[in-house]
Formats: C-alpha cells, sequence, structure tokens
C-alpha cells in the first residue's frame, strides 16, 4: 500500500515540474510579442518651413482684412475740401517704395474731410510727385491722414506676392500759418532691411516745407490814423537856480 503511494506521489511531482514551467512559457512569450509604444515621428524641416509659412500667409490676410475695414472707413467720408482760410496749403505724394510695392490707390483726408480718393498709375508717380491738393485753409492745428494701398509684385520664390495687397496708413498733426506757405510732403517707403516681412515693410513719411514768408498787402491809406502829438508843457522855474526845464514829451 505504501509503495502505490509514494509512486503515485512520485508521479504527481514529475507531472507538476513537467507542466508547470510549460505552461508559464506561452504568458512569457505573449508578453515579449507586445509591441512597443510608438514613440512620435519628428515632422521633416520641410514641413515646419511650410507650416511657418502658412501662419505667415494667414497673419497677412488678417491684417489686409483689417486694413479693408479702415479703408472702406475712409471712403466714407464725404469728398470736398477744408474750411477755407487765409493759410495757404500745398500736399503732394512722392513715391519710394521698390518693385515689390505697386501703387494702385489712395486716401487723403484733411480734418476729416477727404479731399483725394483715386485709383493711381505707377507711371504717374515715376520719377515724379504727384499734386494731391493746393488751397488756403484757417490758421491753427490740422490733421492729415493717408491710407496707401499697393499690390504685391514678386517673381520666383516671391510670387506668392502677385495675390496680396498691402496698405501704410499714417496721421499727421500741424499748425497753418497765413504769413507762410506749407508744403506737407507724403511719402510712401519701406522701413526695415530685407530681413522684414513684406506685410511690416509699407510705411508713410510726412515732410513738412515751410516756403518763405508771403508778403502782407499794404493796408489802405484811408485807414491810417494819424499818430497824435503830445502837447508841450510850459516851462517851469525851480528854487533860485533860474533854470529852465525842458517841456517833457
Amino acid at each position: 500500500m505504501r509503495s502505490h503511494v509514494a509512486s503515485a506521489l512520485f508521479i504527481g511531482l514529475l507531472l507538476a515540474l513537467t507542466c508547470g514551467p510549460a505552461a508559464a512559457k506561452p504568458k512569457k512569450a505573449k508578453e515579449k510579442d507586445k509591441p512597443a509604444a510608438a514613440e512620435p515621428a519628428t515632422p521633416p524641416p520641410e514641413a515646419t518651413d511650410l507650416q511657418k509659412l502658412e501662419e505667415e500667409l494667414k497673419a497677412v490676410k488678417a491684417k489686409l482684412e483689417q486694413n479693408k475695414q479702415r479703408l472702406a472707413t475712409m471712403r466714407q467720408a464725404p469728398i470736398g475740401g477744408p474750411a477755407a482760410g487765409p493759410a495757404p496749403l500745398v500736399i503732394v505724394h512722392r513715391n519710394e517704395m521698390s518693385a515689390m510695392f505697386r501703387p494702385i490707390r489712395f486716401v487723403y483726408l484733411l480734418d476729416d474731410v477727404q479731399i483725394f480718393s483715386a485709383n493711381v498709375d505707377e507711371a504717374q508717380l515715376k520719377g515724379k510727385e504727384l499734386a494731391i491738393w493746393q488751397g488756403s485753409i484757417k490758421p491753427g492745428k490740422h490733421q492729415l491722414r493717408v491710407e496707401l494701398v499697393y499690390q504685391g509684385s514678386g517673381h520666383g520664390v516671391f510670387a506668392y506676392l502677385n495675390e496680396y495687397q498691402f496698405s501704410a496708413t499714417g496721421t499727421h498733426s500741424f499748425e497753418a500759418s497765413d504769413d507762410r506757405t506749407l508744403q506737407l510732403k507724403v511719402v510712401g517707403v519701406e522701413k526695415g532691411d530685407r530681413s522684414a516681412k513684406p506685410k511690416d515693410r509699407a510705411a508713410v513719411e510726412f515732410r513738412p516745407i515751410l516756403s518763405s514768408a508771403t508778403p502782407r498787402a499794404p493796408t489802405p491809406a484811408s485807414d491810417v490814423k494819424p499818430e497824435a502829438k503830445p502837447e508841450a508843457k510850459p516851462a517851469t522855474k525851480t528854487g533860485s537856480t533860474n533854470e529852465v526845464m525842458q517841456p517833457s514829451f
């Protein structure tokens, strides 16, 4: 009996040793077969540059939309002229932009009154100045607002500029006088160097020039009143010196 029990225990021990490791192996194999967590792929440099360019183009579009709204507001101003007065004023425009910016439209407002709004041709500005307004205004402080619109122009890698418009706005406060002629020269210029983005280059400069004094019209002789002559006082004596005092005038 004891031999049968011992045999059974021996056989059970053999089965446990044989089947135990075999049953555990598949679990280890499954753990080994699990795929490793995928690392995030690094985008190539070309994709990064393209994404930056798209962001810049979106910023340009947003700025152009703002400029369009501002220009629409300026166009709603009444067309006419400022209140007339004795102070002479001349306003001219000069273009110093590069070939990357082609002028297409200018809007000028003097004291919130639109004095110039028209499409312009690049040939009109090449090598000369464009007369904007000339007249006389009231002496004192005034304000000039300007909106300059350009069409982008580019070739090769800059060909995308042909699809965009750029604008520059500026405000200048000045004081007019009736004894001098003031010439306000408004100049379209580019700010920054070649590394500056096209949307940040367009700018406006104001260059006031005062001419020599304007001679005043002479006053009519009939309006000139003769100066009153002082009356002479009689001579008086003081003390015993017999000194005669001169009349006081």
